[in-house]
């Protein structure tokens, strides 16, 4: 459970509990290895039925508030945390109890003020019962490529999960996504592989593999060439980079800084003479907790996951500008809901009106998802009301969305000309009524 091997850990603890019912103790460590995978319901029976274990040890209650706050329970969360008496703990677990108290503290400040934007699930072609993450998307935004942890594809790695295998999806004629396929040469054979950036027109791929980043090119014959190393890659854990500044500059996770396994955000520049700096370290965003998946807009702005500043539970995804006067970081900023909840919230990534990233939210498919966010949630529509002849226009007639919370609705001009907000991505009535009339309703 220390290296985060869930499925490992239940595969010593549930022979246990089948053999002894009331060790109470395993079941709380068994509730324990479940939330962490997302399995909330399974969780919150364990830690029910090791209750008694509460006696024993007075920080039985912090991962079960941990568990409801992941599983969108808060108010559950903070009820079951203040059963802990603070002066029975010890004081290596207080960290974990105060960090779990802040993250509710964010929870009911930020999730009560959901951003007016759509969050959409890229459906069950991409998403499955298992693993879906890590996605980039290609410059025309009609295709994708993302990483896999799914049963029966790949073999077991050490963590008792299958290997991570690089997908790829293209959208059809009517936006929806066709079914997924390994990407050709990236198939996982023992080994973890993500994607984590398109360059230079969809030619040039960046991937994780095995601790470190890696660069290839597209081949004339639609072959991805060898992997050539990073010049960021060090003997520790490199998971995510990002290349901007015309190829100038990389910003790139690492936990080579620290020997708590802890990731933090690095920046090194390529000088005239071609060679990269020495990396800095980006202070004023990095934490006692992981920073992760950097991602640079194209006006600028840093967004990047955090499990520390203002997170809600697991990872948030923040946003930050650097001052060019100073040389430094905005303070990060929370994106909120519907983006953000206190789930693991990663790998954001913009383009245009659109931005995609992935979560543990629930509802989903499976453990993580990939989901689609559309950054508005209505649209101006200018149109023209006309008789069945198709000539003679419909003045003042009322237009309105009917079966929506907010109210939607405009008045012809004497052309017929009319031009009104309407809400996207969702189901609606329209009518139109005239002198009492309902003219028309669909």
């Amino acid at each position: 459970m220390e290296e985060k091997d869930w499925e490992v850990a239940l595969g010593y603890l549930e022979p246990i509990i089948t053999k002894k019912k009331k060790n109470y103790q395993a079941k709380w460590l068994a509730a324990i290895c479940h939330s962490e995978r997302y399995r909330f319901d399974k969780s919150y029976a364990l830690f029910q039925e090791a209750l008694p274990y509460a006696e024993e040890d007075p920080s039985f209650w912090i991962p079960y508030a941990k568990a409801y706050l992941f599983g969108g329970r808060v108010e559950d969360a903070e009820r079951t945390l203040r059963r802990i008496n603070q002066n029975q703990l010890e004081d290596y677990v207080k960290p974990e109890y105060f960090r779990v108290f802040n993250n509710i503290q964010n929870a009911k400040e930020l999730l009560p003020n959901p951003k007016e934007i759509i969050v959409k699930n890229l459906g069950p072609n991409v998403n499955t019962n298992g693993n879906e993450y890590s996605q980039i998307v290609t410059s025309n935004q009609r295709g994708i490529f993302f990483t896999a942890r799914r049963e029966g594809m790949g073999e077991v790695a050490d963590d008792g999960e299958y290997y991570e295998m690089v997908m790829t999806a293209d959208m059809n004629e009517i936006d929806n996504w066709n079914k997924d396929k390994p990407l050709a040469g990236y198939a996982a054979e023992g080994t973890f592989d993500a994607p984590i950036q398109l360059l230079n027109n969809d030619s040039t791929l960046i991937t994780f593999r095995e601790d470190d980043l890696f660069m290839s090119q597209l081949g004339t014959d639609g072959v991805w060439g060898q992997r050539e190393e990073l010049p960021i890659n060090t003997g520790k854990w490199e998971p995510h980079a990002f290349v901007y500044n015309n190829g100038n500059s990389i910003i790139y996770a690492s936990d080579f800084g620290n020997n708590d396994e802890n990731s933090d955000l690095y920046i090194v520049h390529k000088a005239d003479d071609g060679k990269w700096s020495k990396p800095y370290a980006v202070e004023e965003l990095n934490t006692l907790q992981n920073e992760d998946a950097p991602y640079v807009a194209g006006d600028g702005t840093l967004y990047f996951a955090s499990r520390g500043h203002s997170s809600m539970g697991g990872y948030d995804i923040f946003s930050s500008r650097l001052d060019t006067a100073t040389g430094k970081f905005s303070e990060a900023e929370n994106l909120g809901a519907p983006i953000n909840l206190p789930t693991d919230d990663t790998f954001f990534t913009l383009y245009g009106k659109n931005a995609y990233f992935s979560s543990s939210r629930p509802g989903g498919y499976g453990e993580v998802d990939i989901y689609r966010v559309i950054m508005f949630n209505n649209s101006q529509i200018q149109g023209k009301i006309l008789e069945c002849d198709n000539t003679t226009p419909v003045g003042n007639a009322t237009i309105s969305v009917v079966g929506q919370e907010d109210k939607y609705s405009a008045v012809t001009s004497e052309y017929g000309v009319y031009s009104m907000d309407m809400p996207i991505e969702s189901d609606f009535t329209l009518r139109v009524e005239r002198d009492g009339q309902v003219l028309y309703e669909k």
